[in-house]
């Protein structure tokens, strides 16, 4: 399967170039934001990472990727000053990081 087979053409067609050349490379994509158009039609936010698949012979035959939806919390805290982070280490997981701005305090 394709990002044909689930997005818009224009989309597609971004995802498609960009996984050439991962592919190309060899090299994975970690904590990557790109834009998304979920079901309903609207834009949305996905946290992606994506991880060349090879061979026993080493070349690279394919891709695995695993998308984290990030647009409903994106959003809120966007909408407020705030934002979101987030930094991941190899086999020890990720660890997001969620700032608010600083209120006044009234008296």
């Amino acid at each position: 399967m394709t990002p044909f087979d689930f997005f818009p053409q224009e989309l597609s067609a971004q995802y498609f170039a960009k996984e050439q050349e991962l592919m190309s490379r060899g090299e994975p994509l970690i904590d990557f934001e790109e834009p998304i158009v979920k079901a309903d039609g609207k834009p949305g936010w996905v946290l992606t990472n994506k991880i060349p698949i090879c061979n026993l012979d080493g070349e690279v035959i394919g891709l695995v990727g695993i998308g984290l939806g990030l647009a409903i919390s994106k959003q809120l805290l966007e909408a407020v000053g705030g934002r979101i982070d987030v930094t991941s280490v190899k086999n020890q997981g990720s660890t997001f990081t969620i700032e608010f701005p600083r209120g006044q305090r009234t008296t």
